[in-house]
């Protein structure tokens, strides 16, 4: 279900944020000691094409990851 910007509430804004941003946070977070114990590790985050051409607020997500 898409959301306009305009009807979104601050829960509905937070839902996405957490989806997209804390899962790769997590990912991460949870990666990282085994990393530490063999001294290498990279993480390649990858996002959606709607961070290029979908609507707000959705758009915004996947352009916040590095």
């Amino acid at each position: 279900m898409m959301i306009s910007f305009r009807n979104m509430t601050d829960k509905e804004w937070d839902q996405i944020q957490d989806v997209h941003l804390k899962g790769a946070f997590s990912c991460t977070h949870a990666a990282w000691p085994i990393f530490r114990k063999q001294k290498f590790g990279r993480i390649v985050n990858t996002a959606s094409a709607a961070g290029l051409f979908g609507k707000t607020p959705r758009r915004v997500s996947p352009l916040a990851l590095p």
